[in-house]
């Protein structure tokens, strides 16, 4: 029902699921972990909203470590993204928005791409001085790959400042990792600070 991105179709199958709940679970998980908030994560807010409040949980994470939201990082930039990360922004426990995946990333690692989504998660606590396995913060992968909206974001909204010298596990800080990747812009954002 959530693939066919058909609000009808959803409220169908969640009507079928209030009258056998007793059969069939609204966290039900499909061979890779992941349950149909996963998987409306990437399509449609209004299906993420009609499963949340149905019941759905934003925290269960899929076999790879990832809940919901980094699903929606994971997806193609759409004017929906925005509004399918408010949506999982304002559910009850917000635990789910610094998750790190197997790779120690949290979901706004996924989401560097896009400045508008990083700028919602940030102010809904997602915290920038979580590292991933190779010691990295999401400033040093904004750095990496050249999103300086994002990191100005961060830079702007963001209270841990020593997140912009954090050294990751090859000793690099964010301005290393900028000026390594030839990113200009990253590299004078970082260079205008204290």
């Amino acid at each position: 029902a959530v693939e066919s991105q058909v609000d009808s179709g959803l409220v169908a199958a969640l009507r079928i699921w209030k009258r056998c709940s007793d059969q069939m679970k609204i966290n039900q998980v499909n061979v890779w972990g992941e349950t149909a908030v996963h998987i409306a994560s990437c399509l449609s807010a209004s299906c993420v909203k009609l499963l949340l409040d149905a019941g759905a949980d934003p925290n269960v994470q899929d076999e790879n470590g990832q809940v919901a939201l980094h699903f929606a990082g994971l997806s193609a930039q759409s004017a929906e993204r925005p509004k399918i990360v408010s949506v999982l922004c304002r559910t009850e426990n917000t635990t789910h928005i610094n998750t790190q995946d197997s790779n120690g990333r949290t979901p706004i690692f996924d989401f560097l791409d896009d400045a508008d989504c990083v700028q919602i998660l940030l102010q809904h606590g997602a915290r920038v001085d979580i590292m991933d396995d190779s010691g990295q913060n999401p400033l040093h992968h904004a750095c990496i790959h050249g999103e300086d909206a994002s990191l100005q974001a961060i830079l702007k909204l963001s209270s841990c400042a020593d997140a912009a010298v954090t050294r990751d596990n090859n000793g690099n800080t964010p301005l290393i990792e900028a000026l390594s990747n030839s990113q200009v812009e990253c590299a004078m954002t970082l260079l205008r600070l204290d």
